[in-house]
């Protein structure tokens, strides 16, 4: 059984880089087939950002969600499959917040909500439930009648959702498809609990190296119930955990801008770390644009620079 070991660093500390010379060291030094290693994330972003890197098959870099729905030998996706979003829209067509509006194939390897839970629609707020694992009684009486009826609609179509990727996983398997030597997770920050719970029990069953990699205080998906404490705890026994406190990316005044930003933000997970950065000054400006109109963000950026 795999020993959780972790490499923790801000943005431009070299994660990657680490992650890439831990693959390359197990590969060349070690003789464990390039096939036999599997690296994920939460995102397709960060996953594409693996598949760039590291010197492994593509289809060994992708998300949880992705490896789950292979694991489980590829059911019908309700939310996919346009037949059963057609059926499902039409036998629920008086409740406009029980629609779904259907995802591409490849939403595989994207997160499973798309908005703040809030605002989201039932199925959105369900999931939520699940993967956090949520006993909050508000959350679940606004999905309640709901889940009855997408958990019965799910049985009678012998299909599954995207949360029940990680769930029946989670539940009913021992290793990550192909049980991999090595398994490697990257921005494991943004990680659900269940999504989480299932990373750490397939890296377990690795037999060689289980590595989790990240930054705490750069959790983006908190509003959906993503938790970084496990990078935050004691390792695990037998672990080891590289801190990386330089960066390479930012220069001195971004650097100590964004690590004011998330002093304020992380809830405390800033406190007490140090960090450096590259010797030159740089510098922070206010841009007069609206953050949500990337467009002209981007074209102010461009002329201050030139």
């Amino acid at each position: 059984m795999a020993v959780q070991n972790q490499i923790i660093g801000r943005a431009g500390s070299g994660k990657t880089e680490q992650g890439k010379r831990h693959v390359e060291s197990w590969i060349d030094r070690d003789g464990v087939s390039p096939a036999s290693i599997v690296c994920t994330a939460f995102t397709r972003a960060a996953a594409q950002v693996l598949r760039g890197r590291l010197p492994i098959p593509t289809q060994n870099a992708t998300t949880l969600n992705a490896l789950a729905y292979r694991a489980l030998g590829h059911f019908p996706i309700a939310e996919v499959d346009k037949d059963l979003v057609e059926t499902w829209n039409n036998e629920v067509r008086h409740v406009t917040e029980w629609q779904i509006a259907g995802k591409q194939k490849d939403a595989l390897e994207d997160v499973a909500l798309s908005e703040a839970p809030e605002g989201g629609s039932a199925l959105e707020r369900y999931s939520l439930y699940r993967a956090t694992g949520q006993t909050s009684l508000p959350l679940w009486e606004s999905v309640k009648a709901f889940a009855v009826r997408w958990e019965d609609f799910k049985l009678r179509t012998g299909s599954i959702d995207f949360q029940d990727m990680i769930t029946y996983a989670l539940r009913d398997t021992d290793a990550c498809p192909g049980d991999p030597e090595c398994f490697v997770v990257d921005e494991a920050q943004d990680l659900q609990p269940s999504h989480w719970a299932l990373a750490e029990k397939w890296g377990a069953a690795a037999p060689y190296r289980f590595v989790a990699m990240g930054d705490p205080a750069q959790t983006l998906y908190s509003w959906i119930g993503a938790n970084p404490w496990h990078l935050v705890n004691p390792v695990p026994d037998g672990g080891i955990r590289v801190q990386l406190s330089h960066t390479y990316r930012c220069p001195q005044k971004v650097m100590a801008e964004a690590e004011g930003f998330l002093a304020q933000h992380s809830g405390g997970l800033t406190d007490g770390r140090a960090w450096s950065t590259e010797p030159r000054e740089g510098g922070c400006y206010d841009f007069p644009v609206n953050w949500q109109d990337p467009g002209a963000l981007v074209a102010a950026a461009i002329g201050h620079m030139e």
